[in-house]
């Protein structure tokens, strides 16, 4: 008798987990598609845009010169690091690597079984602009269409696009979250999906 209650509890136990970790895992789905789709859907609809009015005109300045429209082919990463480097050795850097590093966040993302929302979504972030920039890369010749610059007075930002904007905002949640996670925030953990 104690020995089929016991069993029926370990299967209640084991069904109400499983079922947790499923509804969990269809959250984190939804959640990886929504982001990574409206970020490549509205990164690459600004950049066609960009490209049909504003590549062949001067910049377009808002707001006192603090935001400006000015369409720019950035050969190379971040603030266009890496831009004067060969072709060949850019195509490797910029479309190979590049390739293979948002494949291994793809992975991470896919097998982190205790991983915060915050990490989630800050690397689902960085893997939607990574392959914005990435789709720009392998059809526009290892370039990527930028277009947005902000700044105070000669204090500006390089030009940038959607696609830098979820990367920047992905790895600032992924430090916040890294930081937070660590203790250092009044010991608040963020549950896992």
């Amino acid at each position: 008798m104690t020995s089929a209650i016991l069993d029926q509890a370990i299967t209640t136990a084991t069904t109400t987990t499983t079922g947790a970790i499923r509804s969990g895992q269809a959250n984190r789905l939804l959640c990886f598609v929504l982001i990574v789709g409206s970020c490549l859907v509205f990164d690459q609809a600004t950049k066609v845009w960009a490209t049909a009015y504003l590549s062949n005109i001067e910049p377009l300045s808002f707001a006192a010169d603090t935001f400006r429209l000015q369409y720019a082919l950035n050969p190379g990463g971040f603030l266009g690091l890496g831009g004067t480097l060969d072709d060949s050795i850019r195509t490797v850097i910029f479309v190979g690597i590049n390739a293979v590093g948002l494949g291994a966040l793809l992975a991470y993302l896919c097998l982190a079984r205790r991983i915060s929302w915050l990490t989630f979504i800050g690397c689902t972030l960085i893997l939607a602009g990574g392959v914005g920039n990435q789709i720009d890369r392998m059809f526009l010749g290892g370039l990527v269409i930028d277009f947005l610059n902000v700044g105070l007075g000669p204090l500006r930002s390089g030009i940038f696009n959607v696609a830098d904007m979820a990367i920047s905002c992905g790895a600032l949640l992924w430090v916040y979250a890294s930081w937070s996670e660590d203790g250092h925030s009044a010991g608040h953990k963020t549950p896992s999906p």
